[in-house]
């Protein structure tokens, strides 16, 4: 398809899809941004028919204030709509879930559409038999839709019955994931309004459905994407009409838990592959190992390789590592140390949420999470050295707020004579190298983006995964933060007024 036509008229013999992910209304002002982005995607693009892929609300007290009042304002919008089930729409419980088919009755069905079978299922609410009834009803050339993403198994066996498309969302981040013989893509899209874990733009999809396959195109909102983040899809370009086409791969298939979003670590003969989920190690392309060390949410954080006094680490973060047995905030020890040589784990760190990997310096790991922790360890022994909270006033961390980090808005810590880090409401803060002590406090100094890309929390807009460093001819280091200048020494800064 040509871009210049995207944006008319649906073409003859085609089926346009519409389709919306993780909306996540939770008040007013996010219901009536929902409406008016939606209304504005289908009045420009002209979709057949629209999908929500689940969780258009935060939890089912959300759904149940404002329920009804999503379902009248997009019928107004458009004629034929599919709202599928999310874990937050109901949260898991029997009546949440019924209190939704109610409501939205397309949860759960098969229509014939435009010479497609349309199958929705419920996933997340085991009771509703979801996975049986899909299988049932998929026949072929059928489009198959629900919340979370489903596992190789699953989709191989849904393409044997049929399916060309799986669409789901849940995941916050975009994925494409073929079943065996390439007759069927499961396509995994990011947040319709706040945008995906690896910098994805918030945005809306457009698929192209005939009886030759289908073309998917990302038609990004306007909200302007943070600054700094590197974009994990391949040949992308930024349009005047926002259309961005995009069909990446990740490096593993299978289960979704262990879907891999960056390459895999490389050092002479030996290559490393894979997260805390699920490690590989290999050594002259043979397979030497390969371990779990628990259940993430997703690998997001590259490997680091580390060797100190002879011994080789690798240091892997992700979002979030969960303990056997763990439940809580608590227990989500984001940060894992182990051997290189045989995988053993030696430590796992109290750190909410790794997107980036941490600073190694003098043996001394400095990492940065999404809860605005920063601390300091000894990378042989795994102790805490230090370790601050990089915040101006105690506040509460309310989903809403993390949900701008959800961590992927960390900044790497920076280390010269001090530690620099910076937080999310773009706080700039430098603590004394050997104890921690805060030494410098800048609220609100670097700059942020003229228009948030996170309506969830307008107020917060700094989101970088990279810091720029300079050596000055008087020996002094200069760390920049989204064109914010501070010099390690002195602590002296220059304000950036605006960035593009």
């Amino acid at each position: 398809m040509k871009i210049e036509n995207v944006a008319s008229a649906s073409l003859k013999g085609k089926l346009r899809l519409g389709c919306a992910a993780d909306i996540h209304i939770h008040d007013d002002a996010t219901l009536r941004e929902a409406v008016a982005l939606l209304g504005k995607f289908i009045d420009d693009y002209r979709p057949d028919l629209m999908i929500c892929l689940g969780d258009s609300f935060d939890d089912n007290g959300f759904f149940r204030k404002y329920g009804n009042e999503f379902k009248r304002q997009c019928r107004e919008l458009h004629s034929h709509w599919v709202f599928c089930y999310g874990n937050h729409d109901g949260e898991g419980r029997d009546d949440g879930y019924d209190s939704y088919f109610r409501t939205f009755p397309s949860a759960q069905q098969q229509i014939e559409f435009k010479g497609h079978r349309i199958v929705s299922f419920a996933d997340m609410y085991a009771p509703a038999g979801g996975r049986e009834f899909a299988l049932e009803n998929t026949a072929p050339g059928a489009i198959v839709c629900c919340h979370a993403n489903q596992p190789q198994k699953y989709i191989d066996q849904l393409a044997v019955k049929g399916a060309i498309l799986i669409l789901n969302g849940h995941k916050h981040y975009f994925h494409v994931q073929r079943c065996g013989n390439g007759t069927c893509e499961q396509l995994t899209l990011p947040p319709f309004r706040f945008g995906g874990m690896n910098g994805e733009a918030a945005g809306c999809a457009i698929i192209d459905v005939d009886k030759n396959g289908s073309v998917f195109h990302w038609i990004r909102n306007r909200l302007s994407a943070f600054p700094g983040n590197r974009k994990i899809w391949r040949n992308q370009t930024d349009r005047e009409d926002l259309l961005t086409p995009l069909l990446p791969d990740s490096h593993f298939s299978g289960d979704p838990d262990r879907w891999l979003l960056f390459p895999p670590l490389e050092n002479g003969n030996r290559k490393w592959e894979g997260g805390p989920s699920w490690l590989r190690a290999y050594e002259n392309g043979e397979l030497l190992w390969e371990k779990s060390y628990g259940r993430t949410w997703v690998d997001n954080c590259p490997l680091l390789w580390h060797r100190r006094q002879g011994r080789e680490y690798l240091i892997m973060g992700t979002t979030w590592l969960k303990n056997a047995g763990g439940s809580g905030a608590k227990d989500l020890n984001s940060l894992l140390v182990v051997d290189a040589a045989t995988g053993t784990e030696l430590y796992r760190l109290p750190i909410v949420g790794m997107s980036v990997p941490p600073t190694i310096a003098d043996g001394v790991i400095y990492a940065a999470g999404q809860w605005r922790e920063i601390m300091a360890v000894d990378l042989p022994t795994g102790k805490i050295l230090w370790r601050q909270r990089s915040q101006t006033v105690p506040d509460t961390f309310s989903w809403y707020d993390n949900r701008t980090g959800g961590g992927w808005s960390v900044c790497p810590a920076a280390v010269g004579k001090h530690v620099w880090t910076v937080n999310s409401r773009g706080d700039l803060f430098g603590y004394r190298r050997q104890t921690g002590e805060p030494a410098f406090i800048y609220p609100g100094i670097i700059p942020l983006n003229a228009v948030p890309s996170c309506p969830y929390a307008p107020h917060l807009g700094f989101c970088s995964r990279e810091y720029g460093r300079e050596l000055t001819a008087a020996g002094d280091m200069i760390f920049t933060f989204n064109g914010c200048s501070v010099n390690d020494t002195t602590g002296q800064y220059r304000y950036a007024e605006t960035v593009s």
